[in-house]
């Protein structure tokens, strides 16, 4: 989604998200999963961290350097779901070009900003996988964008806690919000007495921002190959879904 504004998520209510992510993800029946939810509510210092790390780290969609920030963020925090594979595929299609002073006007060519010579030319999608060599599983995909629509020069595009409580910040509920939900749900489901029972499938993607051009194909594919899939898109408020 292109929203411009930024994103609200407080503590507590941010814990309740991924409890209620993490409810639907399983369908789990009658397992007791208090002794993992119970977890989850003594992870929202950690979670609220994760969150202000990402946000601080600009990864604007044609800003190589901070998707690669970003992207090893992600990579460092997402091996504590010891997945059993980890790849990062480059774009099915040319990255765009957004010109700074217009960034809504994408045109295929290349990254607006220089990439420095040991990040990507162009950002990747990122896919781990577990639990799929065990036949018979329901196959589950988690997939949540990694770029943002602010632009590093943007004024105002810094992270700051409100007097609520929230911490509100470009990308801090489209998408990074997501990215600690999906995250917290996996990590409280690889724990509890569901462990080993979903074959599930992250995937991150770059470019959600300006359509997907790079990523479209592969995320289609990845589906083609899952029972369920579920996208961490932010909703306008508590009662709504984005679908």
């Amino acid at each position: 989604m292109g929203r411009r504004d930024g994103g609200a998520m407080g503590g507590r209510a941010r814990a309740c998200a991924v409890a209620g992510a993490f409810r639907v993800t399983i369908m789990c029946g009658m397992t007791d999963l208090r002794p993992a939810l119970a977890w989850l509510d003594t992870k929202a210092p950690r979670m609220e961290g994760l969150l202000v790390g990402l946000v601080e780290a600009n990864s604007f969609s044609a800003n190589p350097a901070g998707l690669a920030a970003v992207a090893r963020i992600l990579k460092r925090v997402l091996a504590e779901l010891r997945a059993d594979s980890f790849e990062a595929t480059p774009p099915d299609a040319p990255h765009v070009h957004l010109d700074p002073e217009h960034p809504d006007s994408p045109v295929p060519g290349e990254a607006a900003h220089e990439a420095p010579s040991d990040v990507p030319a162009v950002p990747q999608t990122l896919i781990w996988r577990k639990h799929h060599a065990t036949p018979g599983l329901p196959r589950v995909l988690l997939v949540i964008h990694y770029d943002t629509v602010y632009p590093p020069a943007e004024p105002a595009v810094r992270g700051r806690t409100d007097g609520t409580g929230s911490y509100i910040g470009p990308g801090a509920a489209d998408a990074k919000g997501g990215i600690v939900v999906l995250l917290y749900a996996l990590l409280a489901l690889e724990q509890s007495p569901l462990a080993g029972r979903v074959a599930w499938t992250v995937a991150l993607n770059p470019d959600e921002e300006i359509g997907s051009p790079g990523s479209a194909h592969t995320l289609i594919e990845l589906a083609r190959e899952h029972d369920v899939a579920l996208v961490f898109e932010p909703a306008p408020s508590a009662t709504h879904m984005a679908v």
